[in-house]
């Protein structure tokens, strides 16, 4: 099994701890290994890559994996050739359940569900007291951020079925990054490596945030109990 592979410059001057901390949130073990004159940039640096899915032997091997600047940084992402990572050794501890959605490297991903049909929050939630004494879930503040996007996934489809289409192919790249991100070691840098999203399959992620495979089962057996007591009455 392998991950991916990251690389800094020496000149970049940034601890590959503190690195995928700051952009994955990933705070676990970390294997690395120094590489002087020999990295994808032909340079100086170190490569790097979570302790549980670094190939073994770890090092910089140019026929034999595969790597990328990432735009507009000067930092490398990469993965072994004959070992793509898989959403196994992509997926963080914490794990939250959705839909699953076969992304385009053919492997089966979970798209997780934020807001319920039923109009309920589907993460984990601080027991609280309300001003009546009522125990009342608090959304955790971490989640914070991806229930705003979930909610506005649902007004623009309110928006959408009246007749109004206000979203966008960026707009719909960011919320499925955010949407992958909660379930998996990813950001939108390892998502266009990997080229794991197409403009069509981005939609299916973004609608998971909502439970929506839910929602159009659910309108559809109401549509067809409508249907039978129809032809009874």
């Amino acid at each position: 099994m392998a991950g991916l592979l990251y690389y800094l410059p020496a000149t970049m001057k940034q601890s590959p701890e503190s690195f995928l901390q700051e952009r994955l949130g990933f705070t676990g073990a970390i294997k690395h290994r120094g590489v002087a004159g020999k990295g994808p940039d032909s340079g100086a640096g170190v490569i790097f890559a979570i302790d549980a899915t670094a190939p073994k032997p770890l090092g910089y091997f140019s026929d034999r994996q595969t790597w990328e600047k990432a735009p507009a940084q000067d930092w490398y992402i990469g993965r072994m050739n004959d070992e793509p990572p898989t959403p196994a050794e992509l997926a963080r501890t914490e794990f939250h359940p959705g839909h699953i959605v076969r992304l385009n490297d053919g492997n089966d991903w979970i798209a997780p569900v934020v807001r319920l049909a039923s109009g309920d929050i589907n993460l984990p939630s601080a027991l609280k007291l309300n001003d009546e004494g009522a125990l009342t879930p608090k959304p955790l503040a971490r989640y914070e951020a991806i229930i705003a996007v979930a909610s506005e996934v649902w007004k623009d489809m309110e928006r959408l079925a009246q007749g109004e289409d206000t979203s966008s192919i960026e707009t719909d790249f960011d919320y499925g990054i955010q949407a992958l991100a909660l379930n998996y070691h990813l950001a939108a840098e390892e998502v266009s490596f990997l080229e794991l999203l197409t403009n069509t399959l981005v939609g299916q992620i973004v609608l998971a945030l909502i439970d929506w495979p839910t929602v159009i089962m659910l309108t559809k057996e109401l549509d067809e109990k409508k249907v039978d007591a129809g032809a009874s009455g």
